[in-house]
């Protein structure tokens, strides 16, 4: 017998499943943006699992669970969770589907892609509030940072009413966290994704590695410790010393950084790949301690940290 354990790490380093019997629905963010995904309970943790013929997990869905083959051995079953708006129990939504940034990791359409108005938020919320225990935005860029963050403001302050925890996760402004913060936001979070400067120039050719940080510094301070996240994407190539080293600086401010193994997207990068298990699990455990150490264990409300799906949060450890 495989001796697997249906271990959440294990799934997160292959990211993908073959369904069986499935009629899902395609996500609007996150990884694999576009593409259908499925969430999973095991052992009390989500993971969430983008559908592909082509992955070496196979599942069968039985009613509301699925059971689980890896290389012809039945590994267990797990628990299907319903997501309300792209996550279960919480409403994430995505407000520009288009961005004028050109990371090669991100599949967001440089040219095409709606923009839902205030309205069109709203009234989604609307909907599913008696199903929803945090509200989350994100956005890519229509035109401008800046814009793009008064236009969010305008969706947050319609939003604030709701009296549910709100996050909201954008590329800053250099008036971003104030601006948010105003209209209501409880959480913010900009992400840095690549934490090797060298490669950072190379996946993310638009943005200011530098000025995010500094835009991380300035909304811990608006916003407070442990209400500040940032995204670190781990199998771009780079080292884990690095990865340790931006968790090290993210923390030192009091940001909580949230570690995202690398989903392939429609752009193929040849040196990119999901991170190994006992990757995912080491550094998991490396920021647990870091976070532990600085008082900033704790899960977020909102956004990636209320959800889990995507990620091996250091809590499950």
């Amino acid at each position: 017998m495989l001796n697997l354990k249906v271990d959440k790490a294990f799934l997160l380093s292959i990211g993908e499943i073959s369904l069986n019997g499935w009629n899902g629905n395609k996500a609007k963010a996150g990884p694999g943006a576009g593409k259908e995904a499925i969430f999973l309970k095991i052992n009390g943790k989500r993971v969430r699992l983008v559908v592909s013929d082509d992955s070496p997990l196979e599942g069968t869905v039985r009613g509301n669970h699925v059971d689980l083959v890896y290389e012809g051995r039945f590994i267990g079953s797990a628990e299907i969770e319903k997501p309300v708006l792209h996550s279960p129990e919480n409403a994430y939504i995505t407000v520009s589907e288009r961005c004028i940034f050109r990371c090669r990791f991100c599949d967001i359409n440089r040219t095409s892609g709606g923009r839902k108005s205030i309205d069109d938020v709203v009234n989604l919320i609307k909907k599913d509030i008696d199903n929803i225990s945090s509200i989350s935005i994100t956005s890519g860029i229509m035109f401008s940072p800046e814009e793009e963050v008064r236009y969010v403001s305008g969706i947050v302050d319609e939003l604030a009413r709701f009296g549910k925890p709100l996050g909201v996760s954008v590329y800053p402004s250099e008036e971003s966290s104030h601006i948010l913060r105003e209209s209501g936001a409880d959480e913010i979070k900009y992400n840095l994704e690549v934490c090797d400067r060298k490669l950072f120039r190379k996946y993310c050719p638009d943005k200011d590695f530098d000025f995010i940080l500094r835009s991380l510094s300035d909304a811990v301070e608006v916003f407070g410790e442990g209400n500040v996240f940032s995204n670190i994407i781990v199998g771009l190539g780079e080292s884990d010393r690095a990865i340790k080293s931006g968790i090290d600086r993210l923390v030192g401010m009091g940001v909580i950084p949230n570690l995202r193994p690398y989903s392939p997207g429609k752009i193929n990068i040849p040196s990119a790949g999901r991170p190994s298990r006992e990757r995912i699990h080491k550094l998991a455990t490396f920021l647990k301690k870091r976070l532990d150490e600085a008082g900033l264990l704790s899960r977020g409300q909102t956004m990636c940290h209320a959800c889990g799906g995507c990620d091996l949060s250091p809590l499950e450890i």
